[in-house]
């Protein structure tokens, strides 16, 4: 699921953003990862695949957000009733939010899901996530010359609504974070 090839990095301002220098703005990879500057202000563009999940009622295409931030893998409740994934157990755990003051205890219910990536011959994983209520909107596809770039030298995008022009704003279904990152990155 991960992309090949990455362009140097260009280390930004504090923030860890990406800062062009040209009077032409060119897409820079920032030092994390993290942010991929256009050349428009305060836009950050987030770590996002196109994915297949799979269950016993079927596949669903959908667009999941790799949070290296987070420390547990989350998927929408909606999704997991659509494809009927069950629950393993159930957890109580802690969860703290930018900005609260403090944590939130929940009960989730842990299930068991297989991913694959949309590239031809994507490999499946099977992972584990908490079932949440909502995640978060993912803000539509923008076309960068960074992406067309690396289009253009024969390299897959992890997030491949380029190449459907679905440039919507999409409901994120799958949060990896970083129980799982580095087995689909």
């Amino acid at each position: 699921m991960g992309t090949s090839g990455v362009a140097t990095a260009t280390p930004g301002p504090a923030t860890g953003g990406a800062t062009a220098t040209s009077a032409t703005p060119k897409p820079t990879l920032s030092a994390t990862l993290a942010t991929i500057s256009v050349g428009k202000p305060n836009l950050s563009l987030l770590k996002t695949a196109t994915i297949f999940i799979i269950g016993p009622n079927g596949k669903k295409r959908a667009l999941c957000l790799i949070d290296d931030g987070a420390q547990n893998t989350f998927v929408r409740e909606a999704v997991a009733k659509e494809l009927g994934l069950t629950t393993i157990e159930d957890q109580t755990m802690a969860i703290r939010s930018f900005g609260a003051a403090a944590p939130l205890t929940k009960t989730l219910k842990l299930i068991s899901l297989e991913l694959r990536g949309t590239a031809p011959k994507a490999k499946s994983i099977i992972i584990n996530g908490l079932v949440t209520e909502s995640i978060t909107v993912a803000q539509p596809y923008l076309q960068t010359e960074y992406a067309d770039v690396l289009r253009r030298s024969g390299k897959w995008l992890a997030d491949d609504r380029a190449l459907t022009e679905d440039s919507r704003e999409l409901e994120v279904d799958v949060l990896i974070g970083m129980d799982y990152l580095w087995q689909v990155c």
